[in-house]
């Protein structure tokens, strides 16, 4: 699990500079553009629910894969 936070970190810094252009091109950081979550308003909000919800749902799966042994 601590691989793929440090990925997730790690390639949020590498596309720093691309998220920002790319928002300063397409006002869209406060819109809902599918039919997924709530817009956060910053890309360090999105990478950071995304982080959670991986976590969470980590933390799920570990529990329900342990109690197929019981």
């Amino acid at each position: 699990m601590q691989d793929i936070l440090r990925h997730i970190d790690e390639t949020k810094e590498m596309l720093g500079q691309s998220q920002a252009l790319n928002f300063q091109r397409w006002d869209v950081l406060n819109t809902r553009v599918s039919a997924g979550g709530i817009p956060l308003g910053s890309c360090e909000k999105e990478v950071a629910c995304d982080r959670e919800f991986f976590v969470n749902h980590m933390h799920w799966l570990e529990s329900a894969v342990a109690a197929l042994g019981k």
